[in-house]
């Protein structure tokens, strides 16, 4: 499911929901904020992704106003070739701004997302690691580990609780 919202990067709300059949509609199926799976990630190539047939949309709703808060960005350093696991420092951002970068211990914003949007591809991947994960699976039996792209995933889905363990009043929220 993807809400857009003004004035921000494109954002998707994956819940932790499965079927044993392919959906074509979801107006029956009740979806609550405490049902996700991930927090709000920004995402990259979702248009192209339904245009090109990749996704399809199964339904649509309108955007509660809860939804439209923009939820806290962390980022950390030295960042890309790195990990998070190695990483020497961390920031946050308020409403996806980058001037409100701010540094930030790491407790503090450990359980937010990283700033950065996820291609399609990699959404894929990072949601089907927390499906595994929520089943206390080893990431190992499903996912080649000898690829940066999911050795990479496996470190961002392990340097935070899983969603539903984050308490309800820091979700989307550095930790003051």
């Amino acid at each position: 499911m993807s809400d857009y919202i003004e004035n921000s990067a494109e954002v998707i709300k994956v819940y932790s929901y499965t079927s044993d059949i392919s959906l074509e509609c979801i107006d029956n199926i009740c979806l609550e904020e405490d049902d996700l799976l991930i927090g709000y990630r920004k995402i990259a190539g979702i248009r192209k992704a339904i245009n090109a047939g990749l996704w399809k949309i199964v339904g649509k709703r309108n955007v509660l106003d809860k939804e439209k808060l923009i939820p806290d960005y962390k980022r950390y350093y030295p960042s890309i070739p790195s990990l998070e696991r190695d990483a020497k420092e961390w920031h946050y951002m308020i409403n996806d701004n980058v001037n409100t970068l701010t540094f930030a211990e790491r407790e503090t914003v450990r359980h937010l997302e990283l700033s950065a949007a996820y291609g399609t591809g990699l959404m894929e991947v990072r949601a089907a690691m927390e499906f595994i994960r929520k089943q206390n699976k080893n990431l190992n039996d499903y996912f080649d580990m000898n690829t940066y792209v999911n050795i990479s995933m496996a470190d961002d889905v392990y340097s935070r609780p899983m969603y539903s363990d984050i308490p309800l009043g820091i979700r989307g929220k550095r930790i003051v």
